[in-house]
């Protein structure tokens, strides 16, 4: 049975594609489409990109968290289409780190000629570590 589903990934993509397409039509029309992919890949995520662009969503940005594992070997071509779509389907490719980038560069096959991926660290103001009573409270200090 997990054999099945594994070589069902392609069709099950596609199907999650068109339901995305359907969504964003139902509850449109939208300005942005914003996915944000946990771990590289996930098809939901990069179904919303495709869905996106072909309904002519103006901007659509993926934002990458982890370094993507090598593709399965029965899988290679299938996820290497799927990456070359979201690098042409993407405005905006975004890693949290160096390293999430050059992984994306070389165990995957993202092209930084079609779409840069940039890189975006997920800050925290180091300068809040003094712990006073001005600053105990985090609601008052951040609202």
């Amino acid at each position: 049975m997990r054999l099945l589903l594994y070589f069902a990934k392609p069709i099950i993509f596609w199907i999650s594609v068109q339901h995305a397409k359907n969504l964003f039509s139902k509850y449109g029309p939208f300005d942005a489409v914003l996915s944000d992919s946990g771990g590289y890949p996930v098809y939901e995520c990069i179904s919303a990109i495709i869905a996106a662009s072909k309904l002519n969503i103006p901007k659509r940005m993926l934002y990458i968290h982890y370094a993507p594992p090598k593709p399965p070997v029965m899988m290679e071509t299938f996820e290497w289409l799927i990456d070359r779509m979201l690098c042409k389907y993407a405005t905006d490719i975004v890693a949290n780190s160096l390293a999430t980038r050059k992984t994306l560069v070389d165990r995957r096959w993202f092209s930084t000629e079609l779409n840069p991926i940039r890189v975006i660290y997920p800050g925290v103001d180091i300068s809040f570590n003094e712990m006073d009573d001005s600053n105990h409270i985090l609601r008052d200090k951040f609202s």
